[in-house]
């Protein structure tokens, strides 16, 4: 990146010198309607954030915090009675 001259890719000052039909489809649209993608951006997180909320489950339980695997744990478990 040392090499690279400032010639090479020069600052774009203003918006209206901005070339809007460069780059690629996805980055055309992007950047073209930048308020339209972030509304959409928005909309995609609140869903999604609305779908994980309503599918959580807390369920506590002493047993499957333990390590279930170790020796002394499932004589425990098999005597806590």
């Amino acid at each position: 990146m040392g090499n690279l001259k400032q010639d090479t890719m020069p600052v774009i000052r203003h918006l209206r010198d901005f070339d809007r039909h460069s780059g690629n489809r996805l980055e055309r649209w992007v950047f073209n309607y930048r308020p339209l993608f972030m509304l959409f951006m928005a909309l995609v997180t609140l869903v999604l954030g609305y779908m994980a909320l309503t599918r959580l489950e807390l369920r506590p339980s002493f047993e499957k915090m333990i390590p279930q695997s170790q020796p002394y744990i499932q004589n425990f478990l098999e005597n806590r009675k």
